[in-house]
């Protein structure tokens, strides 16, 4: 999916703007926050469970500014169930998901698309294999330098395709949304600067108003945030309203062995303007089932992603591609060859043999 799904989504959310300097407020209210949340993340070392979502999205643009008459609509869906492990002490962390989206065709026509996309990041490398049917023979997997295969590329152009819940974490809560519930410590640090700029508290919630453009963060703007300090000092809610563009998130939590982890968000934006409207909702649900717990070594073999005797291998650290994987950890024994960047071949996009000669659909 081109980015149908979330595009509008993260137009309405993600925003530029003039910074604008003061505080209006009691600053201890925000290291109240950021102390909070710090206690909770330093808390939490492993996170297990499954992660479902489903999306939708519409936009209907009108023939004329005075008709009401509809000249080009389109929906689009999708959705996405997986689980995922994550060990917050060493980074750690793996994810397996199956997605399914249906967007609309350049004919016209609706397109489906499914398939798994499932990643570890290990502390030597990172892994990534995608394949469209479970049966599908051999898969590859791919193997990038540790750090290479970054959260952006992670979600893929239509959404949560690679679902990290360590980058969704610390960014989808963070960077790509906000800069989470972080962005107290950040505001409390700059308090003497800042201007515009509004903090209060109601009961357990303290609330940071940041006005229509008070910036907190290179990437990322938002109007309203709410934090919940009886929730681990985690945001619970996020508003933005930028032109014709409107977003507001919720997000839910649950206390496990004394740490607060993220348990469902809901994102719904719209977009309005003289002849076009559109919305789009999202909702994302974690169902937790292990915090804190001893992590099994054979949770990072590279099996728990699917790699299956007979599949092939990838390391694009030396470009080389390793055939008919025999269960080594090291890939020794295994036939391999030298591989450089090719065009496109379908799924098996973008290396091409040093003899030029089959690529890999071909082996």
């Amino acid at each position: 999916m081109k980015g149908l799904i979330f595009l509008l989504c993260w137009l309405m959310v993600c925003a530029m703007g003039a910074v604008v300097w003061g505080l209006e407020g009691d600053a201890e209210l925000l290291r109240l926050v950021a102390d909070e949340y710090e206690r909770n993340q330093e808390g939490l070392h492993t996170w297990g469970g499954t992660i479902t979502t489903e999306e939708h999205c519409w936009m209907n643009r009108g023939s004329s500014e005075s008709s009401d008459e509809v000249a080009d609509s389109w929906t689009a869906s999708g959705s996405f169930r997986g689980e995922m492990l994550v060990d917050m002490d060493t980074g750690m962390r793996w994810w397996n998901n199956y997605v399914e989206e249906a967007t609309p065709g350049a004919s016209g026509n609706e397109e489906h698309r499914a398939g798994w996309y499932r990643g570890m990041m290990r502390e030597d490398a990172d892994y990534a294999m995608h394949y469209e049917a479970a049966e599908a023979r051999p898969r590859m997997l791919e193997i990038s330098a540790k750090g290479e295969m970054n959260g952006t590329e992670l979600r893929g152009a239509g959404g949560f395709l690679g679902f990290d819940p360590f980058y969704t974490w610390h960014h989808v809560m963070g960077g790509l949304i906000v800069p989470g519930s972080g962005s107290a410590r950040y505001a409390y640090e700059r308090a003497d600067e800042m201007e515009g700029v509004r903090v209060y508290r109601e009961g357990d919630r303290v609330t940071l108003d940041l006005g229509s453009s008070a910036e907190l963060s290179e990437t990322s703007l938002m109007d309203r945030m709410v934090f919940d300090l009886a929730q681990g000092g985690n945001v619970v809610e996020l508003e933005r309203t930028e032109g014709v563009f409107e977003s507001r998130l919720e997000a839910e939590y649950e206390e496990m062995e004394g740490v607060f982890v993220l348990k469902g968000i809901t994102l719904d934006s719209t977009f309005r303007e003289e002849g076009t409207n559109g919305e789009a909702h999202l909702r994302l649900t974690v169902e937790t089932n292990m915090v804190n717990e001893p992590v099994a070594e054979e949770e990072w073999g590279l099996d728990r992603i699917g790699l299956r005797l007979g599949d092939n291998i990838l390391d694009r650290r030396t470009n080389t591609m390793f055939y008919d994987w025999n269960g080594t950890s090291d890939f020794s024994g295994m036939r391999s060859e030298a591989w450089e960047e090719r065009s496109c071949c379908g799924s098996c996009c973008g290396m091409r043999s040093s003899r030029g000669q089959k690529d890999v659909c071909d082996q």
